[in-house]
């Protein structure tokens, strides 16, 4: 066994949960209901969590909590850790929407979330109740992280979504939100333009760039 590995084998992987839960609500009590175990025992995980890092973390002020700056730092990774973890783990599952307890987030722009957020909240609570909605709004979203980029895929005959409509909406982004953070495309096809195969690989390789620019 590698250094490495070993390392990894003598960690306690349930801290990944508890820390995500500690950086999004920044309050022990509210992250020991989100993962579903008693206050003492989320405030002993953030102990053993500040002696790992030899940082406080959770910065006590006047009004509760902050984040220290490396808690800053590790809050991406720690939210992309888990997102790989889960979705490692429910490879193959057959998906339930009664019984899931998974996590989703959406970026919407300001007009869809007033248009479909409502009832698209209402729907989650009647199908999914175990599952986790968050709805972020791209503005602010691209306001809050700088390293965010935005690639907004349309097929050249979609009805649904007409390409202007979204053309106008991404006009009216912060001068923040422009290119090269935020892109159109268009590919040949209509709403579901990736199931075609050349579509699909072709916005693949944009995302792909786009990912890869300004690194």
């Amino acid at each position: 066994m590698t250094r490495r590995a070993a390392q990894l084998a003598s960690l306690d992987l349930n801290l990944i949960l508890v820390l995500r839960e500690l950086l999004r609500e920044r309050n022990v009590t509210r992250a020991a209901e989100r993962v579903g175990v008693t206050q003492p025992a989320v405030s002993a995980a953030l102990s053993r969590l500040r002696r790992h890092f030899g940082d406080d973390l959770l910065v006590r002020v006047s009004r509760g909590y902050v984040l220290s700056p490396l808690a800053v730092q590790l809050e991406r990774q720690v939210e992309e850790i888990c997102a790989a973890a889960e979705q490692l783990f429910s490879a193959g599952a057959d998906f339930d929407p009664a019984s899931t307890r998974r996590e989703f987030t959406l970026m919407m722009a300001d007009y869809t979330v007033a248009v479909l957020g409502g009832r698209l909240s209402r729907l989650f609570e009647e199908q999914a109740p175990h599952a986790s909605l968050h709805i972020r709004l791209a503005r602010e979203a691209l306001a809050l992280d700088p390293k965010l980029k935005l690639l907004v895929g349309h097929g050249l005959f979609d009805l649904a979504t007409p390409y202007f409509g979204t053309q106008i909406l991404l006009d009216q982004m912060p001068a923040f939100a422009t290119p090269p953070r935020v892109k159109l495309v268009v590919y040949p096809g209509g709403h579901m333009f990736y199931s075609r195969e050349a579509s699909r690989r072709a916005f693949r390789t944009e995302a792909e760039a786009l990912m890869k620019s300004g690194e």
